[in-house]
């Protein structure tokens, strides 16, 4: 082999690498229309190496904004979507809020520094948006706070089911 194709096939050797790094890498992205809601699969759809709710972790949502989970029509609030399990150093997840009728219940939004992102989706005629995870995930740690905005949706709207 001479010294041109030598430095050809390393250079197709390193390009493959990297282009398979980065999908490996970016294919653990969140996915919209997984949270587990009426009409959609959950999570474990795609990372099935664990039962659902399989034990051991756990999930918690909070608002520090919120009183009482009453919200007032129109107003902006910080949610906070907790996971933990010890061990685990990795962690995702998917978020909507809906009406009764599927259809969103407010406005999903994310900020420019947050680990969240919004995408959004078609279930059951209803066109739903989530906050799920995006890399970077983390790596070493027990427990990930996604954190993302909610507008509540006008006054009349009713009860909003967070999945």
């Amino acid at each position: 082999m001479n010294f041109k194709s030598a430095i050809l096939t390393l250079v197709i050797v390193i390009t493959t690498s990297i282009v398979f790094i980065e999908i490996a890498y970016t294919s653990n992205n969140g996915k919209q229309c997984y949270t587990g809601s009426p009409g959609e699969n959950a999570c474990n759809n795609c990372h099935n190496s664990n039962a659902l709710n399989s034990g051991g972790g756990s999930v918690s949502i909070l608002s520090p904004d919120m009183t009482n989970w009453s919200y007032i029509p129109g107003t902006t609030y910080t949610i906070n979507v907790k996971v933990k399990k010890a061990g685990v150093g990795k962690f995702g997840f998917g978020f909507e809020a809906l009406l009764p009728s599927g259809a969103n219940g407010g406005l999903i939004q994310t900020t420019g520094s947050s680990n969240a992102k919004t995408l959004a989706g078609t279930i059951l005629g209803n066109s739903r948006t989530n906050a799920v995870h995006k890399q970077p995930n983390h790596f070493g740690q027990d427990s990930l706070t996604f954190s993302f905005n909610w507008t509540a949706p006008a006054a009349g709207t009713g009860n909003i089911t967070f999945y």
